[in-house]
């Protein structure tokens, strides 16, 4: 069925009025991008990374996902209560976006023109298949290690984040699962000498990836205990990285706050 112009017009105006609700004052869902999330977030950092990187711009809702998943207008433009949401508010109806790796590819197809993006099909889903590696595979694996080095807690962490009692028997089984892990990245990058995920320039399957690599390497400069020392081809990967301003500024910078 087709929707008339009054209708479209309509149900844009109402979203937009719940965007900025949502967003509070300040926030105008009139145009431009507007990126909903705190920068402690790891997830978060990604679309940030991803955006600087292919030179989108947009406004930061800088509220923490607790707060979120309390809003209500919020949940009514991402009803799982996760961050980050984007919102591109020059669509006619704005157009609203949730999943961390599903923003970066968007941002990369959509915006980065060759930068972020393999415009090779089979390069594409290569770019896609470290995505959800980074997401499915080494977020967990390492979540356990940050937590328990960085700030003595065992993980999962308790009721709204709460630190928990730390087991040292579970964090020697992580490191080793995070090693596995992590190990796999690093025989994919030696394998050729390749600089970057998918050859000699970085694309969106270097960026999530990346985020985590930061992580496992602010708790060391081999690793945790220097446990990942071995894994050359991914250190000298990460080093690459830390020669980009964006990721230096969008990734490194937020984890040292912590």
């Amino acid at each position: 069925m087709r929707l008339c112009r009054r209708s479209i017009q309509s149900i844009a105006g109402a979203l937009r009025d719940v965007v900025e609700r949502a967003g509070g004052s300040g926030v105008s869902a009139s145009q431009g991008n507007i990126l909903f999330g705190a920068s402690s977030s790891s997830r978060v950092n990604k679309v940030q990374w991803a955006a600087a990187e292919v030179g989108v711009s947009y406004r930061q809702v800088e509220i923490s996902t607790s707060e979120l998943k309390l809003n209500d207008n919020y949940l009514r433009i991402n009803s799982k209560g996760t961050v980050p949401t984007w919102v591109e508010c020059d669509s006619p109806v704005p157009f609203v976006l949730n999943e961390s790796n599903t923003i970066v590819a968007h941002l990369a197809m959509t915006q980065g023109g060759s930068r972020l993006d393999p415009r090779d099909p089979r390069l594409r889903m290569l770019a896609w298949q470290w995505q959800e590696y980074g997401e499915t595979t080494l977020q967990p694996a390492l979540s356990p290690v940050w937590w328990g080095y960085k700030f003595g807690s065992g993980y999962p962490l308790g009721q709204g984040s709460a630190l928990v009692p730390l087991e040292p028997a579970k964090l020697a089984a992580s490191v080793q699962k995070a090693i596995r892990a992590w190990a796999a990245v690093d025989a994919h990058l030696a394998a050729d000498g390749r600089p970057f995920m998918l050859g000699d320039d970085l694309t969106f399957g270097d960026i999530t990836c990346g985020v985590h690599a930061n992580r496992l390497f602010q708790m060391g400069a081999e690793g945790p205990d220097g446990r990942f020392g071995h894994l050359r081809a991914l250190r000298a990967w990460y080093d690459r990285l830390l020669a980009r301003p964006a990721y230096v500024k969008l990734v490194v910078a937020p984890t040292l706050k912590v």
